[in-house]
């Protein structure tokens, strides 16, 4: 085979372009790990102060997996890498997340219906 004059490197060398590599799991299980974090922190939601204090760390540990979950879902989509730890991570933090709202709306409901006073001298049962 002549070599092309425009050319001067054969074709043999450059071979197939890279192709780009799925990314590693990583943020996905960052997110699995804080949203399975934040459903611990449930168990001192009935004490007044201290679960005052996890129930907002439970808060935020699960939008923590949540972003991550969406963050390694995007990443993982184009190059056709795992989509199922994602999803499990948003999934999780997610019910973490309705459960607090509904936690919250509830209470307010109970406050507002039995009466602020009346709320805290049943909870010191």
């Amino acid at each position: 085979m002549l070599p092309d004059p425009h050319n001067p490197y054969p074709l043999s060398t450059y071979g197939t372009p890279p192709q780009p590599s799925p990314p590693d799991d990583t943020l996905a299980w960052a997110g699995i790990a804080s949203s399975v974090a934040s459903w611990l922190t449930c168990c001192c939601m009935p004490i007044p102060f201290i679960g005052m204090v996890f129930g907002l760390g439970g808060l935020l540990l699960s939008v923590v997996g949540v972003v991550c979950g969406i963050l390694a879902y995007r990443a993982a989509g184009p190059v056709g890498g795992r989509t199922d730890l994602p999803i499990l991570a948003i999934v999780i933090g997610a019910l973490r997340l309705v459960l607090t709202v509904g936690a919250v709306v509830a209470a307010i409901v109970l406050i507002g219906t039995v009466g602020f006073a009346e709320y805290f001298q049943h909870a010191g049962h």
